[in-house]
C-alpha cells in the first residue's frame, strides 16, 4: 500500500477552489477505503491521500500465507483507536520491513487492529514503526509482538473468530471453563496466548461480546485452568486492559446459562432432548 502525505493548509471560507480539492481528496479516501474521512477526524493532522492499494488488508493473499507458511512464526500486532491511525501504521509497517500483512479485526467502540507476520526482528522493528508512525494520528490502544505462538492462537490471527463447537471441546470439558474479558482484540491475544502456553488447557472459543470487550475461553483440569487465566490475565494487564476473570468449576451449562460470552453458543454445547413418540390419533 502506498499512501502519500500531503500537508493540509487552511482555506479561507471564501475560497472554494481549496473547498473542491479538499472534498475531491475525501471523496477519492471514501472510494478507495470505504470510510468517510471528516474534517473533524483528520483536525490538526496531515491528510493522506489514499490510494485503491490500500484495500491490501481487507483479506490475506495467497502470497502473503504461503510466506508465511515458510517463515519462523512471528506475529506482531497495533490496535488503535479510530481507522485512519491503523492505515498509517499498516502503511508504516509495511515500509519498515519485510513482513507481511495477514490480519485486519474490526471490534465495537471504534477499536481496530492489524496482524504482521515474520521473522522476529523484521516483526519488532515493523511495530516499533507503525506505532510511531500511528501515534501522530491517534490514539494507540495496544501492541504486542508473539514468538512462535501454538496452531490455536495462529488458527485465531489467520482465519478470526472462533465459535464454541461440542466436537472441539475436551472429554473433561465439565471440569472447569476459564474465562478473561480484556478490552479489545490485541489483548486478547495476548491473554490466549499466555494461557494456553502456561498450562494443559484446551482453547474453546474467542468471543467478541460487543462495546470493545472480546472474550477467550478455555477449558479443562480445574487447578490447570486457575493457573492458566492467571497467567494469560498477568501477560494481557502488561499490554492492555483486563475487564475480568471467572473459573467455573464443574460447571452446570444450560440454555438458560448467564455467563459473559455468547449464549447461543454455549447452548450448542446441550444435546436437544429425545424426541418424544408421536401418539397414534384415536
Amino acid at each position: 500500500m502506498a499512501i502519500k502525505q500531503e500537508a493540509s493548509t487552511r482555506s479561507s471560507p471564501k475560497t472554494t477552489g481549496g473547498k473542491e480539492n479538499k472534498t475531491m481528496e475525501r471523496n477519492k479516501a471514501e472510494e478507495s477505503m470505504g470510510v468517510s474521512l471528516t474534517k473533524e477526524k483528520t483536525a490538526g493532522f496531515i491528510q493522506p491521500k489514499l490510494e485503491p492499494s490500500s484495500m491490501f488488508f481487507v483479506q490475506p493473499s495467497e502470497q502473503a500465507l504461503t510466506t508465511a507458511s515458510d517463515q519462523r512464526k512471528c506475529f506482531g500486532l497495533i490496535e488503535t483507536r479510530g481507522f485512519l491511525p491503523l492505515v498509517i501504521a499498516a502503511d508504516a509497517m509495511l515500509k519498515a520491513a519485510n513482513i507481511n500483512l495477514i490480519r485486519y479485526e474490526r471490534v465495537m467502540a471504534e477499536l481496530v487492529a492489524i496482524c504482521v507476520v515474520g521473522d522476529i526482528s523484521a516483526v519488532r522493528i515493523a511495530v516499533d514503526s507503525g506505532i510511531a508512525s500511528a501515534q501522530n494520528y491517534g490514539e494507540v490502544v495496544a501492541s504486542a509482538v508473539l514468538s512462535n505462538p501454538i496452531p490455536a492462537v495462529m488458527e485465531v490471527l489467520y482465519h478470526g473468530y472462533v465459535n464454541i463447537k461440542k466436537e472441539d471441546l475436551a472429554p473433561d470439558w465439565h471440569s472447569a471453563i476459564g474465562i478473561i474479558e480484556t478490552q479489545g482484540f490485541v489483548c486478547a491475544i495476548v491473554a490466549l496466548d499466555a494461557m494456553l502456553k502456561a498450562a494443559n488447557v484446551n482453547f474453546s472459543g474467542l468471543e467478541n461480546t460487543g462495546a470493545g470487550s472480546v472474550v477467550p475461553i478455555i477449558t479443562g483440569d480445574l487447578s490447570a485452568v486457575r493457573y492458566a487465566i492467571e497467567a494469560g490475565a498477568e501477560a494481557a494487564g502488561r499490554v492492555g486492559q483486563v475487564i475480568a476473570t471467572q473459573v467455573l468449576a464443574r460447571p452446570q451449562v444450560t440454555k438458560e446459562a448467564v455467563l459473559p460470552l455468547s449464549a447461543a453458543n454455549l447452548s450448542k454445547l446441550i444435546p436437544p432432548p429425545p424426541a418424544q413418540p408421536s401418539l397414534p390419533h384415536p
